[in-house]
């Protein structure tokens, strides 16, 4: 008898604990929340969508889900869709996983690349990680650049809004309406840059974007 109680609790507990994760409500959650939708709006090439040890050509109007990583080679752009309020706009030879698409924390991790992100309503906005830092963007445009090889982000607000930035590796925080240039890793460095959108090889994905 003693061991059947036993066990009875133990499917409980076990119940519950899938409840919870889930969100449902008898488990103290405040029910399913739907992910906020992520869309490959558009694209120059194919970008490749992987997850975990399987891969695809990104096709326009598909569905990308948390946990997937989206890769764009040479001259190849994606625009891809969060939800109807923000854009992300890929350049060539970058990598970006969805991480996150609970609505209101949204996270998208920057592996690798060129990024702009164009953001309608801050509210919404995604937090874009890197190794260890977490940039929120206002509304308008931003532009990421990071240097994986490196440990260098740059970021550039294109609309004079202001931008918050937090650095995990020294729980730091800034913010600023100007390009900078962070070395993420020791000894770590946050300085003013010039930045130009349109410079070097990124001449035709500017063009592209407009």
């Amino acid at each position: 008898m003693k061991k059947t109680v036993i066990a009875m609790f133990g499917v409980l507990a076990a119940v519950l604990l899938v409840g919870q994760r889930f969100g449902v409500l008898w488990a103290g959650g405040t029910g399913y929340i739907s992910p906020v939708q992520v869309v490959i709006a558009d694209q120059v090439g194919a970008a490749t969508v992987y997850r975990m040890d399987t891969s695809r050509l990104a096709a326009i109007g598909e569905e990308v889900v948390r946990g997937e990583m989206i890769v764009t080679g040479p001259e190849t752009f994606a625009r891809v869709a969060i939800g109807t309020q923000t854009e992300l706009l890929l350049a060539q030879n970058s990598r970006v996983l969805i991480d996150n698409l609970t609505p209101g924390s949204v996270e998208i991790f920057l592996q690798a690349g060129r990024m702009h992100v164009l953001v309608a309503d801050r509210a919404t906005a995604p937090t874009i990680r890197t190794g260890w830092t977490f940039t929120k963007p206002s509304v308008g445009e931003t532009a990421f650049v990071y240097y994986d090889f490196q440990d260098t982000l740059v970021i550039a607000p294109l609309s004079e809004q202001p931008t918050a930035i937090s650095l995990r590796a020294t729980n730091e925080g800034l913010v600023t309406q100007k390009p900078v240039s962070i070395h993420e890793v020791a000894p770590i460095s946050i300085n003013d840059i010039s930045f130009s959108p349109s410079a070097g090889d990124a001449t035709t994905f500017f063009e592209w974007i407009q």
